[in-house]
């Protein structure tokens, strides 16, 4: 199992550089194989270049510290790049400094304890570290007054941080190195926490049953540590936990994570030399405790009762599918449903037009009738004959020249002087106020005839 100690996001959406921390006792090819096969390029860990520029993540000891990369043409089978303290600068090659093709011999192939090797990068897809829980019980929300600072649930941590407590107090080299025998974790991914020149100080796991009683480990001896045996000559742990994974291994035991207040030693020497380390807790920082985050969220009781409702569940999240599938099948049907009828109307517009009305045909014969030698006493009269139907109504010889047209159509030919004319006959009316229906609105608006000004009436003479 793969040991974070952080998380850092690289530039590549899909990619991750997760930082580890147990490589001290491990050679190129082991802190590899810790990484399934994927350790980072140069360019995944240093995409500044360098030298002197951070990894990402940062800088990951305050002394000499190499982290293993894949190697680059002609670097060789391995190599190595600075992200501690050595001169030179961070993210500058091992093989920068040897000058050659990295060697396969030395104290990169060796697994013995070097100070200037232990931290490696692994870049993986997107990996997670929150641990597989049980499915609990849907619970229906009652309105709670919620308390200052509750305590989390089995995978939830707290807004503010967890307290780690040293079971013997700081004292110098010994245990906690100085630090504080309570320290604020802010982050769950958190394995150790640095003294005060760059060295981790381990957190260890102790699991408490319904007794109260802490265990380290699984059985009577050290094999079955729950966070790996502590070496402390050599300040290794054998595997840490970050929080999740320490209260999922309690879970997971039948136990639960031991709560705060560890001082009194309720974990006190039962085993795997965790005596010297912090210690996972379950309570929530306060102020007052070493790295406490002033801007933190914080809890507050309310006057009123807060309604607190259970997480979504996987019903909920399949009733919450079927409801966009639904709406989204509504949005399609009514756009379906829209282009259907736009094509309807604008295939009704285009036959209607396409097919003459009897204003129409009736403003094609007058024209060729009016325009005749034998109406240029009309014509004089009344003006040019109008180019549109549309015109016809509007237009003042509208009314005798279509009754002069009728009794030519129907009679004797028009006189070149005629007499005050009857008013106009009621089919003519009717034929020629005959409105063409009007092109439908909307989309097909813009393709309708852009109506012509209508000329002003000439003088009569």
């Amino acid at each position: 199992m793969l040991r974070a100690a952080s998380v850092v996001l690289v530039a590549a959406a899909s990619q991750q550089v997760v930082w580890y921390q147990d490589g001290a006792n491990k050679d190129y090819n082991g802190m590899k194989a810790s990484c399934d096969e994927q350790l980072c390029t140069y360019d995944q860990l240093c995409p500044g270049g360098g030298p002197n520029t951070e990894p990402v993540g940062g800088q990951q000891a305050g002394h000499d510290m190499w982290a293993p990369i894949i190697p680059g043409p002609g670097e060789g089978t391995q190599n190595w790049v600075q992200v501690g303290t050595r001169a030179g600068g961070m993210c500058r090659k091992h093989t920068d400094y040897l000058g050659t093709p990295h060697p396969d011999s030395g104290w990169w192939s060796s697994t013995n304890v070097v100070l200037h090797k232990g931290s490696y990068a692994c870049c993986v897809p997107s990996p997670t570290f929150q641990p597989t829980v049980s499915p609990q019980p849907t619970v229906s929300c009652q309105p709670t007054l919620p308390q200052p600072t509750p305590l989390p649930t089995h995978n939830m941590f707290p807004a503010c941080g967890v307290k780690l407590h040293l079971q013997e107090p700081s004292h110098g080299s010994v245990s906690g190195r100085g630090l504080a025998d309570v320290y604020c974790a802010t982050s769950p991914a958190l394995e150790f926490v640095p003294d005060e020149n760059g060295v981790p100080v381990y957190i260890g796991v102790g699991c408490c049953d319904d007794a109260g009683v802490c265990h380290r480990r699984v059985g009577a001896n050290n094999d079955g540590c729950f966070a790996g045996l502590y070496e402390a000559t050599w300040n290794v742990l054998g595997d840490p936990k970050t929080w999740h994974q320490a209260m999922e291994l309690c879970y997971n035991e039948g136990k639960e994570l031991c709560a705060a207040p560890l001082s009194n030693g309720i974990c006190d020497s039962v085993g795997c030399s965790y005596n010297q380390l912090y210690q996972w807790s379950t309570r929530e920082c306060e102020p007052g405790d070493a790295n406490y985050q002033e801007a933190c969220e914080t809890y507050a009781p309310t006057a009123t009762p807060t309604t607190w409702c259970t997480p979504t569940t996987r019903w909920d999240n399949k009733k919450k599918r079927r409801d966009n599938a639904t709406l989204l099948i509504i949005i399609i049907a009514c756009v379906v449903a829209i282009c259907v009828c736009g094509c309807l109307s604008y295939a009704s517009y285009v036959r209607l037009k396409k097919k003459p009305s009897k204003l129409h045909e009736a403003h094609g014969r007058m024209v060729g009738w009016y325009e005749a030698p034998a109406q240029a006493a009309l014509h004089q009269q009344w003006g040019s004959f109008p180019t549109r139907p549309e015109e016809l109504e509007g237009w003042p010889g509208f009314v005798p020249v279509t009754n002069a047209f009728m009794d030519a159509s129907t009679g004797p030919a028009v006189p070149s002087a005629p007499p005050p004319l009857p008013p106009i006959k009621a089919q003519a009316v009717e034929m020629l106020t005959e409105s063409p229906p009007p092109p439908p609105e909307g989309w097909f608006a813009s393709w309708r005839a852009t109506p012509t000004e209508e000329p002003e009436p000439e003088p009569e003479c």
